[in-house]
C-alpha cells in the first residue's frame, strides 16, 4: 500500500526509480563520451580508408547515444520538476 502513514508515498517512488535511472544515465553517458573520443583519435591516427570508414561510424554512435543519453536525462529532470522531489 502506498499511503503517507507509512512513509511511502508515490512521489518516493519515483523519485527513487529517476535517481537511480540518474546514475545509470550518468555511467553510459561516461562510456559513450569514452568511445567517442577514442573513434576520434582513432579516426585521426589511422591511415587505411577502412579503418577511418569504422571509426567514423563509432563516431556517429558515440554522438548518437550522447544524444540519447542527454534526452533521458532531460526527461528525468522533468519528471524530478513535476513531482517536486
Amino acid at each position: 500500500m502506498l499511503n503517507s502513514s507509512s512513509g511511502i508515498t508515490f512521489a518516493s517512488l519515483v523519485g527513487q526509480a529517476v535517481d537511480l535511472i540518474n546514475v545509470g544515465v550518468q555511467v553510459l553517458a561516461a562510456a559513450a563520451l569514452v568511445l567517442f573520443m577514442w573513434a576520434g583519435v582513432r579516426y585521426i591516427t589511422t591511415a587505411t580508408e577502412k579503418d577511418q570508414k569504422q571509426s567514423r561510424e563509432a563516431l556517429l554512435w558515440g554522438l548518437v547515444a550522447l544524444f540519447l543519453l542527454m534526452s533521458i536525462w532531460g526527461i528525468l529532470r522533468i519528471l524530478r520538476s513535476v513531482f517536486l522531489f
